[in-house]
């Protein structure tokens, strides 16, 4: 039987939905106290942030020495942020970071350790079952690019994030993964203007909205 530790100082609600629901997949759940991480299963550990803690902890900067330390620390270390960034932005009663500044800090965590992005704590769940399993397999951090589920496309979410690029099924934006080879965010950052260009759907406007995001 595996073993999942949740750090005992999580909020007693996720502590709970998250022990109903691993417990069912077979796992046994025991609370302690985590020297990193929030989740740690064999060789795993995840870093969990709600959408506005991340906010907050790129603002003083500890989440980069949190995925530092996991990264010493563990063979396989994820970082799991919970809600929409964005929203969580617009709730705020000061900006206190800008939406370009979290694009470079997802790019600049992204680099170092998956990031998965969830929208409630069900999806948390499987996310995070997710990620123990792929880790049995002992694959590493370069192939995780390539795994649709876990990492929803990176590349394509990001473009799908920026406003007269997104769309309902972000077409445009896997147009552009697709016919530059885009296939992790280090990929994108390297890309011109005059690259976008080549790209049908992609005109002068959209290419300069792009770029200002890079």
């Amino acid at each position: 039987m595996k073993t999942l530790y949740i750090d005992h100082r999580e909020i007693p609600t996720r502590k709970e939905v998250f022990t109903r629901f691993f417990e069912k997949k077979g796992f046994e759940v025991i609370e302690k106290q985590l020297e990193f991480g929030d989740y740690a299963c064999g060789d795993c550990a995840i870093e969990f942030k709600t959408h506005t803690d991340f906010i907050d902890s790129v603002y003083n900067t500890s989440v980069f020495n949190q995925i530092h330390e996991l990264r010493e620390k563990v063979k396989f270390p994820a970082l799991l942020i919970e809600g929409s960034i964005r929203k969580a932005r617009k709730m705020r009663q000061m900006a206190i970071v800008s939406d370009k500044c979290l694009r470079k800090s997802y790019i600049n965590l992204h680099s170092k350790v998956p990031v998965f992005n969830s929208k409630n704590m069900n999806e948390s769940c499987h996310y995070m079952l997710d990620f123990f399993k792929y880790c049995e397999n002992d694959i590493h951090f370069g192939e995780y690019h390539t795994y649709h589920k876990l990492t929803n496309e990176p590349v394509v979410n990001y473009l799908g994030g920026i406003k007269g690029v997104n769309s309902k099924y972000n077409i445009l934006s896997a147009k552009i993964a697709s016919k530059l080879k885009l296939q992790t965010l280090d990929d994108l950052m390297k890309i011109t203007r005059e690259d976008l260009l080549t790209v049908p759907g992609v005109g002068v406007r959209v290419a300069n909205k792009i770029m200002k995001w890079l």
